[in-house]
């Protein structure tokens, strides 16, 4: 049997590099200083239909290399400043596939993307968060017509990329579903993105691109950069002014797989979780050393809250009879894109949770009793159970010293913390799969405990036992699995009546090798002007785009299509 590596390992190590590293840093307050991210992403088209699907490939730099950041996060904005979708994407070697789900509900109107880590500065003039806008058409819920005082002219400094010309086109004009071929040059740095999408009217000239620049209200947001370079970190804060730094508190996170993480308050009264490699989890349950009283305590969500500057506005979105045939094609590109191919959604690796115990059971092996303290008594000899002013005690027998510890030791149920004996010792065992007991000194971080009983469910949905009395219940979604469009199959694309309408006619976000290369792709039957959109990363660490347009027009007859 392949034995468990001990999950505490990693916090036990890294509380000494965040200790050295992210405590001075989150403790800066001079926006000039510590480590600045600069985030740039390649997205697959700029304009949708609500429903619909934003894939984008994200890059972070750190001083014009690949930051080690391990997350970004990516946000829809609309014109109020609300996000209206917010994911986090775990990054590999500074970069990854991410995705934005449009809502259904959304008016028609042009929204902002935001994209950006930890330490990305929001208020520097230069660099910030990358920005750009798209445009999602509802055909239930026009644009409301008060927001039609905006003037994108008053968008001052704003930094678009550098361009350079990187795609040679061989025809302007082509035949629906005929083959497109054209020449994209060899660049001076790292690929990002190569899409071919139909082009966006209602965003032209710099309102199409990407942009840089501090678009908030001055000195909303102090940039204390966060290093994220194991995985993601949650942030909690302790209400009360008056606190324990020896308080220790517990972070256990739960989805497919459970894991559990602790942390102290620094003297702030924040706390910091690092989650690392652990991603597959979607509620968190926070609890407290100190767990007879009230638990004052609150996780902060990662994304940024701000408000615009006065001089950002919006570009106004006006639709009008004109667009009557574009927007129906619009549509029946979601449709077509619904019954082509669905996208491959990838799950998380799953990760060793679990640790390396001394003695292990499954239940079922054995006799089921009425309660989980009678099992303990039958036939778990590293266990101590008696009663102590009417209360159950648990000891655990310490076998490297042959002695039985004086504290209780950890007591655990699918990784989350159980520290009412009686409630523990009065449930069901029946609900329970297996028992690993570590019947010697165990740490986690700063803390060391007197051995650990730790319990796994059949579905790891803790077997029904009830929540903690002052234990902290949140929904959280973790980062994003992986989700990867499927183009249709050549033999699909090559039938002249099949249902093509794609809005996408081609989307590769990796690295292309660094020399001149012929590349093709299908039209579709949509007819309009298509984008194709290359960017790239300079040494420089400056983000160069190129944009050619072409036209599709009416299938040719047949005897008469490439």
């Amino acid at each position: 049997m392949k034995a468990k590596t001990n999950i505490y390992l990693f916090s036990f190590v890294g509380i000494i590099f965040l200790k050295l590293m992210v405590e001075p840093l989150v403790a800066q307050t001079s926006p000039s200083k510590g480590p600045k991210d600069e985030v740039i992403a390649h997205l697959n088209k700029t304009i949708f239909v609500s429903g619909e699907t934003l894939h984008f490939f994200v890059s972070a730099l750190l001083d014009q290399k690949n930051s080690p950041s391990k997350i970004a996060y990516a946000e829809l904005i609309s014109r109020d400043g609300e996000a209206l979708a917010q994911e986090i994407i775990p990054l590999n070697n500074g970069s990854n596939r991410g995705y934005l789900e449009i809502p259904e509900n959304l008016v028609s109107d042009h929204y902002l993307i935001r994209i950006y880590t930890r330490m990305t500065p929001i208020d520097d003039t230069e660099k910030g968060p990358f920005h750009q806008f798209i445009t999602v058409v509802n055909p239930k819920k026009p644009p409301l017509r008060e927001v039609r005082q905006t003037d994108p002219s008053k968008n001052t400094g704003i930094i678009n990329p550098s361009t350079q010309n990187l795609i040679t086109l061989g025809r302007n004009k082509v035949n629906a579903k005929d083959s497109v071929q054209f020449t994209l040059s060899k660049t001076g740095g790292t690929f990002l993105g190569l899409s071919v999408s139909l082009q966006n009217p209602f965003l032209i000239g710099p309102l199409s691109k990407p942009f840089y620049r501090s678009i908030y209200q001055s000195g909303q947001i102090e940039h204390r950069p966060l290093p994220e370079i194991y995985g993601h970190i949650i942030k909690g804060k302790k209400l009360d002014e008056n606190f324990s730094e020896e308080e220790t508190y517990f972070l256990s996170a739960h989805g497919k797989q459970s894991m559990l993480f602790t942390a102290k308050a620094n003297e702030r009264g924040e706390v910091y979780f690092d989650l690392g490699p652990f991603q597959d989890y979607n509620f968190l349950i926070a609890q407290s050393s100190n767990w007879q009283s009230a638990f004052n305590f609150i996780i902060e969500y990662p994304f940024l809250e701000t408000s615009f500057d006065s001089d950002f506005q919006f570009p106004e979105l006006v639709l009008d009879e004109n667009n009557r045939e574009f927007l129906q094609n619009l549509v029946l590109s979601k449709e077509s894109n619904r019954y082509l191919e669905p996208d491959e959604i990838k799950s998380c690796h799953e990760i060793v949770t679990g640790f390396s115990a001394d003695h292990s059971y499954l239940l079922d092996d054995y006799n089921r009793f009425e309660d989980i303290a009678t099992t303990l008594r039958e036939y778990v000899p590293q266990v101590f159970v008696r009663r102590q002013d009417k209360k159950l005690i648990y000891r655990v027998f310490n076998t490297p010293y042959n002695v039985l510890y004086k504290d209780l030791p950890l007591m655990l149920i699918d990784a989350m913390p159980v520290f009412d004996s009686d409630a523990l010792g009065n449930f069901d065992p029946t609900k329970m799969k297996k028992l690993d007991v570590v019947a010697r000194d165990f740490y986690i971080n700063q803390d060391v405990f007197s051995g650990v009983i730790s319990f796994t469910s059949f579905e790891n949905d803790f077997g029904g036992f009830p929540l903690p009395n002052n234990a902290l219940y949140i929904s959280y979604k973790g980062p994003q699995k992986a989700r990867i469009p499927v183009l249709p199959r050549p033999a699909k694309l090559n039938d002249r009546f099949y249902p093509d309408f794609r809005s996408v006619l081609y989307w590769q976000p990796e690295v292309v090798p660094p020399s001149d290369q012929k590349i093709g792709f299908k039209a579709s039957a949509t007819e309009g002007q298509f984008v194709i959109r290359a960017s790239y990363v300079s040494h420089e660490g400056q983000l160069v785009t190129d944009e050619k347009t072409f036209e599709v027009g009416p299938s040719a007859p047949m005897g008469m299509r490439d």
